[in-house]
């Protein structure tokens, strides 16, 4: 950057930033920006107030980009009865491409004693096996991009029945 230590002053100011010369932050979901201030002795507390107001940061993907795939419905904590039906689910209705770009799933569970995942095209299968709890990774890859793994958890647990009451 041609300035990383612009300076501030009393008055309303625009500062323009392009991150497109830095190869780490071409296309990175993680890139994350800090800022920092800088003075002398900043650690000294003098009981006064410090304000940074108004502050927001605009972004928008360059042309010729591709963007990474995006949960578009959350799955929430699942409970299933051991040795009980399973749930299937769509991933095509659980992720989305911005642009557009035929999605390829894979599927783990951290634990495959206890629940089971299986996938058969873009739908996957969850079994519960034993009780206990396991987090289901699902993978979206666009064939361009970073893929995106997100984790959901599954509880399978013991089924109670109250009878003759």
């Amino acid at each position: 950057m041609a300035n990383p230590t612009p300076d501030l002053s009393d008055n309303y100011q625009l500062y323009v930033v392009n991150f497109n010369q830095i190869n780490e932050a071409s296309n990175n979901q993680h890139f994350k920006i800090r800022i920092r201030f800088i003075g002398e002795n900043m650690s000294v507390d003098e009981g006064k107030r410090v304000t940074f107001n108004n502050f927001s940061i605009d972004a928008s993907a360059l042309s010729g980009n591709n963007l990474p795939p995006v949960i578009i419905n959350n799955i929430e904590l699942q409970e299933l009865i051991e040795q009980g039906d399973g749930m299937e689910f769509n991933l095509n209705n659980i992720f989305s491409d911005p642009d557009n770009d035929p999605l390829v799933f894979s599927v783990v569970s951290e634990r495959p004693t206890m629940v089971q995942a299986t996938l058969t095209g873009s739908t996957t299968s969850i079994t519960p096996l034993k009780r206990g709890d396991a987090i289901i990774t699902i993978t979206a890859n666009d064939g361009s991009t970073l893929q995106y793994r997100p984790h959901f958890e599954f509880l399978s647990i013991h089924e109670l029945s109250f009878e003759g009451w």
